[in-house]
């Protein structure tokens, strides 16, 4: 019983199961469409049949329930538990386990088969229904079928021809590069065969150009050489390299030729050349607007000659080279020549060297007192200056001007009236070194220049004649620097000659010292024109100025150490007048104009020992002067004139005090001593007697009676003597301001010495006082008189 239960509940879940598949067969197969769904439309048939046979007593099953299907598969009681558990929640499956017994099962599953053979027979009429046009679709996929095999027959044999026309392409690329890298070796070919057959080939139309176009008819010849030259370049390189080119027929043929019309040209375009450089001899030839606007046109045909014609290349070298420079040279001579007569005859250039240094006696004036200086004195007196003048005689036109000295003024004898030792307007020459232009002797005839203008014209001449050849030798000789210097050889001579014979002659340190400034400014002219063809000549000449400079300079001082040194020299160039002497004025124009141009140099060190050692013997020569004048006085004054003058000249410039300090310290020692000197004159010792009395040794004290009775007499003589002092002050002084100024000084000094005179006598007691203070110059009247003296001026 146990055991029929158990197979018989397997066998209502195994029913149940079956009437749920079959029942949502569709959906099922739909929802769950797993291989062990798929047949079950087929199993319907049979299911019921073994469930019932399976049931009835298989053998050897032990209990189990096996369920076979058409595919064979096989579910075993999990798999089964597992389906019902998974769909238990399903109406039918629910309502089959609800099932109390086989009978309401059997019913149940009666119905469902019922159902099915109903859903079978729709089915099979369906599918009857449908059959015509299952077999036309089968028919129609058929149709298809064979078209898709038709279209991939044709794809496949169109792909392979495809396969064909693509191998075809590479092919044909690969001979089209082939066929272009043969056209390009074909071109080479043709090209470089071209340019040889060129080469070897002579046209009659430049035969006929050769032979009978003139070289002067414009540029065509030059193309013509050109031409030319280019088949005697070939023919030279063939020939250089040899091998069989050289024994072509064709090159054979052309050969000599090519050197018939070599021959011919060169000699044409030698005739052209030998021509145009006869031409520059002739007179008031513009070589400079032939070179630029005739010569340099050909240059290409010197090219020709250097090339072609080595032999006729140097004969024309040498023939410029002969022509120009004897052009050059004469034309610098005579340019020489025509400033000659411009230049100005002074004492240092003249044969009569009387006068040309500081120290030398000077004839004209030892015959009167300050010969030099009475023009500047009566000038000076008339607007206040100081007998040396003002600043203005010799630094008032620096830098100013038209960078040519103006011309200079004669005296009736001819002599120039400037002297060796001013600067002037000679310093205007260094205004403009670069940017003036030559002198043009003609339109300035007349007219007297120092040498330096001279020599900055010329020089000037040769800059610019220099720096003009250089460049055109440069670009019509292809840089051949070597030809300029070959030209330029025979005009730096005579300028050398020039410059030499001019030193010789020449001992004015001023002009020396323009000239080595001049010198100066051509060698940065050249700099800044970049043009290094006269560095050589230039610093020639700086190497000729110096030492003459050193020397004439070391002459200055001589001549003054020697003045100082020796007596018989003092004797000449002493004169019994105070006033400043002319050697005086020498010494500070030539100081100034030095210290001046030594800044310009940009400071020598030398120059400035030697202006110290000058100073030195200058100071030393006025002393030794003023021993010989007989009056302390005199002394005094002739040193105060010479000192005043010195600083009235180096006052002008600042660059002047470190020289003027050591004369300015000398001026006030030396005005206290005349001023200590006046006041003895003329009031004696008597004040510094008073300062000098003892008051009270004795009753009645005689010191106060000697001391009331000497301010006694200097209140009635004060103003006389006053008086005096202001005509000699005036009279010894050429330089009204100084004589002022002294004045002043004297006066002061001379109110401080009374004032305390007066002092002390009334400090003596008081009868004294009473006394001193009745006959006492008050100070308002004594300062009454001081300015009116000032007011004089």
């Amino acid at each position: 019983l146990k055991q029929f239960i158990v197979v018989d509940t397997q066998t209502i879940i195994k029913l149940s199961i079956w009437v749920v598949r079959v029942y949502f067969s569709p959906i099922w197969h739909f929802v769950f469409p797993t291989q062990e769904f798929r047949h079950s439309s087929l199993l319907i048939r049979h299911s019921t049949a073994q469930i019932i046979m399976s049931s009835r007593g298989g053998e050897g099953d032990e209990g189990h329930l096996l369920i076979e299907e058409d595919m064979g598969d096989v579910l075993s009681p999990e798999e089964i538990s597992d389906l019902i558990t998974k769909y238990s929640g399903h109406e039918i499956v629910k309502n089959v386990l609800e099932c109390a017994s086989l009978e309401e099962l059997n019913e149940k599953a009666s119905i469902a088969n019922d159902r099915l053979h109903k859903l079978e027979n729709e089915s099979i009429k369906q599918h009857a229904k449908e059959c015509d046009n299952l077999v036309l679709l089968q028919e129609k996929i058929h149709d298809c079928d064979e078209t898709l095999a038709h279209i991939e027959n044709v794809l496949s044999n169109f792909q392979t021809s495809l396969g064909k026309i693509s191998g075809e392409i590479s092919n044909l690329q690969s001979s089209s590069s082939h066929v272009t890298q043969r056209l390009l070796e074909c071109k080479e070919t043709e090209l470089a065969l071209g340019e040889y057959v060129e080469q070897l080939t002579i046209s009659p139309d430049l035969i006929a150009k050769v032979l009978s176009t003139e070289v002067g008819d414009g540029t065509e010849y030059i193309q013509v050489c050109k031409a030319l030259s280019e088949k005697l370049i070939f023919k030279r390189d063939v020939k250089r390299r040899g091998g069989q080119d050289a024994t072509y027929a064709a090159f054979t043929d052309i050969e000599s030729e090519l050197e018939r019309l070599r021959i011919k040209a060169i000699q044409k375009v030698r005739d052209f050349f030998i021509q145009k450089f006869h031409s520059l001899r002739k007179p008031k030839t513009n070589i400079q607007l032939l070179q630029t606007n005739v010569l340099k046109k050909y240059k290409p045909l010197v090219d020709f000659l250097q090339v072609h014609g080595a032999d006729i290349f140097r004969e024309i070298r040498a023939l410029y080279v002969e022509t120009m420079g004897k052009v050059l040279k004469t034309a610098l001579q005579n340019y020489i020549s025509a400033l000659s007569v411009l230049k100005l005859e002074s004492g240092s250039t003249s044969k009569n060297k009387t006068g040309q240094y500081i120290g030398d006696v000077d004839a004209s004036a030892s015959s009167s007192s300050a010969t030099l200086l009475s023009a500047s004195t009566s000038a000076n007196s008339a607007s206040g200056g100081g007998g040396g003048g003002s600043g203005s005689h010799f630094l008032s036109s620096l830098g100013q001007g038209s960078g040519i000295a103006g011309s200079i003024p004669t005296t009736n004898d001819g002599r120039s009236a400037h002297t060796n030792f001013s600067l002037g307007k000679r310093a205007n020459i260094l205004a403009n070194i670069e940017t003036a232009a030559p002198i043009i002797a003609h339109s300035i005839s007349g007219s007297k220049l120092p040498w330096e203008a001279l020599f900055r014209s010329s020089q000037k001449l040769l800059v610019d004649m220099a720096t003009f050849e250089y460049l055109f030798c440069i670009d019509f000789w292809k840089g051949d620097s070597q030809i300029f210097r070959d030209v330029f050889a025979q005009p730096l001579q005579a300028m050398d000659e020039y410059v030499q014979s001019c030193i010789n002659t020449n001992f004015d340190a001023i002009g020396l010292a323009l000239a080595i400034l001049i010198n100066r400014g051509h060698q940065k002219l050249m700099q800044r024109r970049r043009i290094p063809s006269l560095d050589l000549h230039l610093d020639k000449v700086n190497i000729m100025l110096w030492p003459k400079f050193k020397m004439v300079f070391d002459a200055h001082i001589k001549s003054v150490v020697s003045a100082c040194e020796n007596a018989k020299n003092q004797t000449k160039l002493f004169v019994d007048d105070v006033s400043a002497h002319y050697v005086t004025r020498r010494y500070a124009e030539f100081t100034a104009s030095m210290t001046v141009l030594s800044k310009l140099e940009g400071g020598d060190n030398q120059l400035r020992n030697n202006l110290e050692r000058l100073r030195k013997a200058q100071y030393d020569l006025l002393v030794k002067l003023a021993e010989r004048f007989t009056t302390p006085k005199r002394r005094s004054c002739f040193l105060l004139n010479n000192y005043d003058l010195i600083h009235q000249i180096l006052s002008t410039d600042e660059n002047l005090e470190h020289e003027l300090g050591f004369f300015d310290e000398q001026l006030i020692i030396e005005t206290d001593a005349f001023v200590q000197i006046e006041l003895e004159t003329h009031f004696g010792d008597a004040l510094l007697q008073i300062e000098s009395l003892e008051f009270g040794k004795s009753s009645p004290d005689v010191a106060v009676e000697q001391s009331i009775q000497i301010l006694k007499a200097f209140s009635e003589q004060w103003k006389q003597q006053i008086t005096k002092i202001n005509s000699e002050i005036v009279s010894l002084f050429s330089n009204y301001n100084r004589g002022m100024d002294i004045l002043q000084r004297t006066l002061s000094s001379l109110l401080v010495k009374y004032t305390d005179a007066c002092e002390k006598t009334s400090a003596s007691g008081e009868e004294a006082k009473k006394t001193v203070d009745a006959i006492r110059v008050t100070n308002a009247a004594f300062l009454f008189e001081c300015k009116r003296y000032a007011r004089a001026k």
